[in-house]
């Protein structure tokens, strides 16, 4: 019999860092990321610039504790928040070995111990989850490499710690699970992924071959549209309510007359991908 540990709402989003090129429209970002109440909070393409400091204290005056890489002048990072009311304590693992020699994806690792639900004892206590964001260079050379690396870290994570991984993998869903592709595929989690396309079959790749996609989380510069965003969870979790999120692009953000099936890269200041979230529930054996 399994008992839950708790439920918690996740969010990943691509904020088209972009190594730095265009100003940042922080209070944008913080506002679509607080609407949200996300519990845990993770941030690709996030680059240290004059305004980070604003970035990390408007999130942490919500109640958030964050964490960052290590900072690289123009270069892509990650950012991880985990909100207090959830966890008794967080704390970084870093960047490990994955961004070794510009081979491995842009790389963050959190861990944190949870605060069980009312009336929930856990067994073992102190149930620990791994918050992992990533984002997968575009290398086609390293690709297999970094999710080689990705895929063996996932797989070496303790029995008994839950996992979280979210990401921008700049690949579909089948070129990554796909064992003469990517690979990438860790036996002790599952995959999520909002992405569908409008087949009678309702082929599962994200990118349905010539297919239209029903939900995408990026529109290229020919107007393709590609499910890039994508969840791993370990197996003693269950997933609801994930999806891509565009509600962001309105005028009042400043995209003028932009949707979400429009290519928003040129927008060098806005965030270009959709908002991946869902709802994970954790569940505990009782013994």
């Amino acid at each position: 019999m399994n008992s839950s540990v708790g439920e918690y709402k996740v969010l990943e989003w691509n904020i088209a860092g972009r190594s730095g090129r265009g100003g940042r429209p922080v209070d944008m970002i913080v506002r679509e990321i607080l609407k949200r109440e996300a519990d845990f909070v993770i941030l690709t393409e996030f680059v240290e610039t004059k305004e980070t400091p604003n970035f990390k204290s408007f999130i942490e005056k919500e109640g958030y504790l964050v964490f960052t890489t290590k900072p690289i002048r123009n270069k892509n990072g990650i950012l991880i928040a985990v909100h207090s009311k959830k966890v008794v304590a967080a704390s970084a693992e870093g960047d490990l070995f994955m961004d070794i020699i510009n081979k491995g994806p842009n790389f963050l690792r959190v861990n944190a111990e949870l605060k069980p639900t009312e009336n929930v004892e856990l067994k073992p206590p102190g149930k620990k989850i791994a918050l992992i964001g990533v984002r997968m260079r575009t290398n086609k050379d390293t690709r297999k490499i970094q999710a080689g690396l990705l895929r063996n870290h996932i797989a070496g994570c303790k029995t008994d710690t839950s996992v979280l991984c979210m990401g921008d993998f700049n690949a579909s869903k089948e070129s990554l699970v796909d064992k003469d592709a990517l690979n990438m595929n860790p036996e002790n989690c599952e995959m999520y992924s909002p992405g569908s396309c409008s087949s009678a079959e309702g082929v599962s790749a994200n990118t349905c071959a010539d297919k239209e996609l029903l939900n995408w989380s990026y529109v290229s510069l020919g107007g393709k549209k590609l499910s890039l965003d994508h969840m791993f969870i370990s197996k003693d979790c269950s997933c609801k309510n994930y999806n891509y999120d565009w509600s962001f692009v309105n005028p009042d953000n400043g995209y003028n007359t932009l949707t979400s099936s429009d290519y928003l890269s040129e927008k060098t200041a806005l965030p270009d991908h959709a908002i991946l979230t869902g709802t994970i529930t954790i569940h505990c054996a009782d013994t």
